[in-house]
């Protein structure tokens, strides 16, 4: 990073430092996940004050000294605040899962730090501007375009172990302990830690993400794709199980907040 450098950036978490001083994470489109100290933000005249909060975006202005190896967030020009999500539990729940996830898993690679920037992006305003109802299905979209972006996403036709083709109305099952990939009935019980293992994706849920591949390339085009609640219930627990699995963490988020986000739909 350049000693001085601009960038558009979310703010994924914050912490203390200090009496009067915040670390953030940020997200940005140019280089991934950064923690940066945003000086005075804790005090009560501090010009960062109301900006450096989670969920918050804008065109962040950094400083990075490059002795003493640390970035300073000296501004957060035209932010944009997403009230609604703090409005909402549901909303707040789903959207803090979010940033956690990112913030625990995108160190940026340079080619594809921009479109994990606009999927986060793009994710938060659409969810802020949805019905409560389709807060699953927003997060849904977001797992499952975030594990393509980091290439773990499986084919949702095809068995990874003997290569069978699968007919849509066949259930496959997610091999979390066999490299990620779907496997069909027959294969299910060679996935590492047996048959118990691998989590069933019905049909149903497939043609979900097979429509989310082939239509949905932002969240507003999810408008008229529908998942009944109970299928988006299960859909979401598996792929966040999956992703728990593949980064090796656990989302407190989700640990604290799965009755809000599962039991209001």
């Amino acid at each position: 990073m350049n000693r001085n450098h601009r960038c558009r950036a979310i703010v994924l978490r914050t912490y203390p430092i200090g009496e009067i001083h915040k670390g953030t994470v940020l997200l940005t489109d140019t280089n991934g996940v950064v923690h940066a100290v945003a000086h005075g933000a804790a005090s009560a005249k501090g010009r960062l004050r109301a900006l450096a909060e989670v969920f918050v975006e804008g065109e962040a202005t950094l400083y990075h000294n490059p002795v003493k190896q640390s970035t300073k967030l000296e501004d957060l020009d035209t932010p944009v605040m997403h009230y609604g999500l703090r409005e909402n539990l549901v909303k707040y729940y789903a959207a803090s899962f979010w940033v956690e996830l990112i913030a625990a898993s995108h160190l940026g690679d340079g080619e594809h730090d921009e479109a994990c920037y606009e999927l986060l992006s793009d994710a938060l305003l659409g969810l802020e501007r949805a019905a409560e109802e389709r807060t699953l299905e927003l997060s849904i979209y977001l797992m499952w375009r975030y594990l393509g972006l980091l290439g773990l996403a499986p084919q949702l036709d095809r068995c990874g172990e003997c290569g069978r083709e699968a007919a849509r109305g066949v259930p496959l099952f997610w091999a979390l302990g066999g490299g990620g990939e779907l496997r069909c009935a027959d294969c299910r019980g060679g996935a590492d830690g047996g048959a118990e293992s691998a989590f069933e994706l019905a049909p149903p849920a497939r043609a979900y993400l097979r429509r989310l591949d082939e239509v949905a390339a932002r969240t507003e085009d999810l408008l008229p794709i529908r998942l009944q609640a109970e299928q988006a219930r299960r859909l979401h627990a598996l792929l966040a199980a999956g992703l728990q699995h593949v980064l090796e963490t656990r989302f407190k988020t989700l640990e604290s907040g799965a009755a809000v986000l599962y039991g209001r739909r």
